[in-house]
C-alpha cells in the first residue's frame, strides 16, 4: 500500500462529500500507441501492454493500486482564528500553524474569494488535506467507454447534448420543443470532462485512461 496526492476539482470535492463521486477517471501516461492489450487481472498486476507496430510490446504501469491510499488536494487557504483573515505564514512550516485553521473554497463555492487569496490545490500540503480515500479497484478502458452506471459513479448529472441544461433547467424547454436531444448521465460526464480536460485530452479523442473506483476513509 502506498499514499499519494489527488487533484479534485470544487465541484467533483462536493460530489465526494455528498456520497455521489465514488470514482475517477486519469489519462493513461505515456498514451498506448499500436495494438493495446489488458493483462489479465489489472486491478492486482496494474500494467498495460501495448505493441506499437514494428517495435518491442510496452508495458504502462498503473500508478494506482486497490489498498493505496490518495489524500484529496484542494483548493484551500488558512485563515486566522476569529478574524477569517487568510493566514500569510510560510506554508512549508506546518508547525508554525498552531493558531490557523484551513477554509475549503468546494464548501463556498463562487461566493467567497478572499480576495484573491486562494491557493491552487497542487500547493495544498498533506497536512491541510481533509479527505483520504482508498482505491479499491482499477481498470482501463477508452475514455468512450463509460457505462451509464460508472458516469453516475463519476458524479455526472443527467445532461441534455443539445443545449447542455439539465432536463429541469428553463433554458431545456427549447429542445424539448423543437429538437430531440439526448439526454444521459454520459452525455454529463463528457461536458464534466471536457470542462476540466478538454485541452489536451478532449473527449473526442477517446484516449485510454485509468478507471478508478475508491471510498471514503474515515477519519
Amino acid at each position: 500500500m502506498s499514499e499519494k496526492p489527488i487533484l479534485f476539482s470544487g465541484a467533483m470535492v462536493r460530489a465526494i462529500l455528498d456520497g455521489r463521486k465514488t470514482m475517477t477517471r486519469r489519462v493513461v501516461k505515456p498514451q498506448p500507441s499500436g495494438t493495446t492489450q489488458l493483462r489479465d487481472k489489472l486491478a492486482t498486476m496494474g500494467s498495460v501492454f501495448c505493441w506499437p507496430d514494428g517495435k518491442k510490446p510496452l508495458e504502462i504501469r498503473c500508478p494506482y493500486s486497490p489498498g493505496d491510499r490518495l489524500w484529496v488536494r484542494e483548493t484551500w487557504i488558512p485563515c486566522q482564528h476569529g478574524s477569517y483573515e487568510p493566514w500569510t505564514r510560510d506554508a512549508k512550516a506546518p508547525h508554525r500553524w498552531s493558531d490557523a485553521f484551513i477554509q475549503y473554497r468546494a464548501d463556498f463555492g463562487s461566493d467567497l474569494d478572499y480576495n484573491g487569496f486562494w491557493r491552487p490545490s497542487i500547493f495544498m500540503p498533506r497536512w491541510a488535506s481533509r479527505i483520504t480515500l482508498e482505491v479499491t479497484d482499477v481498470k482501463c478502458e477508452r475514455l468512450q467507454s463509460i457505462t451509464k452506471a460508472d458516469a453516475i459513479a463519476e458524479g455526472a448529472t443527467l445532461c441534455c447534448d443539445t443545449c447542455g441544461n439539465h432536463p429541469s433547467a428553463e433554458a431545456h424547454w427549447v429542445c424539448e420543443q423543437d429538437y430531440e436531444p439526448v439526454i444521459s448521465h454520459r452525455v454529463g460526464f463528457q461536458r464534466l470532462w471536457d470542462s476540466i480536460n478538454e485541452w489536451p485530452h478532449p473527449w473526442e479523442r477517446n484516449d485510454w485512461v485509468w478507471a478508478i473506483s475508491f471510498k471514503v476513509v474515515k477519519p
